[in-house]
C-alpha cells in the first residue's frame, strides 16, 4: 500500500514527520505512518526529487529507483528489498516494459 501512497489520504492515517534521513547519498524527508497500517511505516521523499525513495516497515526496507514517467505517470522501475539488521538484499524486481490498456479486460457494463 505504500508505493501506492494511499496512506496518505486514509482518513485512519495517523501522519507525523520524522527526522530527515540520508539513502546512498540522497538527503530524504520522512514521514512516519499510523493508525490505518500496523506497525507504523515510515516513508522518505527525495529532497530533489519529491518522489518515494525508501519506506521502512517491519524488518526490511523498501529502495525505489530509476523512476520513469508513462503518460503522466510517475513510476519506480526498480525496486529492492532489504534487511533492516543487516542491510542486504533479498528481494529486487525491476520493470522492463509498461504500456497502459485500452481498456480493463473482464469488466463488464452495469445492466
Amino acid at each position: 500500500r505504500a508505493w501506492s501512497l494511499d496512506l496518505l489520504v486514509d482518513p485512519k492515517s495517523k501522519i507525523e514527520p520524522i527526522p530527515d534521513l540520508t539513502d546512498e547519498n540522497i538527503v530524504c524527508a520522512g514521514l512516519e505512518i499510523s493508525g490505518s497500517v500496523t506497525p507504523s511505516m515510515k516513508l522518505y521523499f527525495d529532497n530533489q526529487t519529491h518522489l518515494l525513495r525508501r519506506v521502512d516497515w517491519r524488518d526490511d526496507f523498501y529502495r525505489f529507483s530509476d523512476w520513469r514517467e508513462l503518460d503522466g505517470l510517475n513510476y519506480s522501475a526498480r525496486t529492492s528489498i532489504f534487511k533492516l539488521k543487516t542491510g542486504k538484499t533479498w528481494f529486487h524486481h525491476e520493470i522492463t516494459g509498461l504500456e497502459r490498456l485500452k481498456e480493463v479486460p473482464g469488466r463488464e457494463e452495469a445492466p
